[in-house]
């Protein structure tokens, strides 16, 4: 399986080389990072890789921890997205050098290596990656897991391919876990029961923003949220959990006219979806985003009682200001 993959993957690379290529020498930071290119980087770092903008969240937390107990430490950290680069950016910007992970393909991922000589790579959650790993592995950089999980869903789509995860998954060197759950779901895969260790959500570990009177204010100014408003925050909401919310929502909206509803789904990319929503049932809306970051009231200078969040980063200050809230998926 491995070389099937190793197969696909430089099949990919060669196919999006001459775009990747292109944007990379424009200067596109995103593109020169997928191709394994680094400016100005500091040999025997530690590489710390999260791929979205809540796995960055979390692993600021670490590095800043690494930090205050060896600050002479050199840390690169890699993110997926554009979203988690600025997320990255505006948490560890000052403390460590933040770019694009590579493509996981032989050239890209050596060319990165090959710059970076990390002396220990650590990776969040559940990414698998069977270039890098194996790369590492051949070139003795350990690499561990942290806040390690694996979906019972994840477990049934890798079992059809038990053995080939299986050795992949007993590659890395420690593996840090969430769950007691999470670690029967790696030990059917035949990770070493040395290799394995719950540790518990490292969500619960980073400490919480101050919740202040001046805070508070400032944020609900930030989000056009009226400062008396009753504020009901409905945060990484799932498909269908918006109907039954704005369901709720209009019954409530009479009888409390200072409540106001803030929907901030999983995927940003699902607003405009939402937006249909909206408009099909007849629900004044705002939007406050990367794409409408002005649209904060209605074209009678009103300000509607249901705000729609497009875009990544803002459940922590959406949390801070809201006097209730709804876990979507939970």
């Amino acid at each position: 399986m491995t070389g099937l993959y190793r197969l696909f993957a430089r099949v990919v690379y060669a196919l999006v080389f001459p775009y990747a290529g292109w944007r990379a020498h424009s200067g596109d930071a995103l593109w020169q990072g997928r191709l394994g290119k680094l400016k100005d980087a500091q040999e025997r770092a530690v590489w710390v890789h999260a791929a979205s903008v809540g796995e960055t969240r979390i692993m600021s937390y670490l590095v800043t921890r690494l930090l205050r107990r060896q600050p002479e430490l050199d840390i690169h950290v890699t993110v997926m997205t554009r979203a988690g680069y600025a997320t990255a950016k505006s948490l560890m910007g000052d403390k460590c050098r933040i770019s694009f992970f590579p493509l996981d393909a032989p050239l890209s991922m050596r060319r990165f290596l090959d710059i970076l000589r990390p002396r220990l790579i650590v990776i969040a959650e559940t990414e698998i990656w069977p270039t890098l790993i194996t790369e590492a592995s051949r070139r003795n950089i350990p690499v561990i897991l942290v806040n390690g999980r694996m979906s019972e869903r994840t477990f049934r789509r890798y079992r059809l391919l038990r053995r080939a995860v299986g050795r992949l998954l007993s590659t890395y060197d420690q593996l840090f876990l969430k769950s007691d759950a999470d670690r029967e779901r790696y030990r059917a895969f035949g990770v070493p029961e040395n290799k394995m260790t719950v540790a518990g959500d490292m969500k619960f570990d980073a400490p919480l923003p101050a919740r202040s009177l001046g805070r508070v204010r400032e944020l609900r100014y930030r989000f056009g949220l009226p400062e008396n408003a009753f504020v009901w925050v409905a945060g990484s909401t799932r498909t269908g959990e918006e109907q039954q919310l704005l369901a709720l929502f209009k019954r409530l909206a009479d009888k409390h006219p200072l409540l106001h509803l803030v929907l901030a789904p999983r995927h940003v990319e699902r607003a405009g979806e939402i937006r249909v929503l909206l408009e099909s049932i007849d629900v004044d809306y705002r939007v406050y985003g990367e794409s409408a970051r002005d649209e904060l009231s209605d074209n009678k200078g009103n300000t509607p009682r249901v705000l729609l969040i497009d875009r990544m980063g803002l459940l922590n200050d959406l949390y801070l200001c809201a006097e209730a809230a709804f876990v979507g998926g939970t």
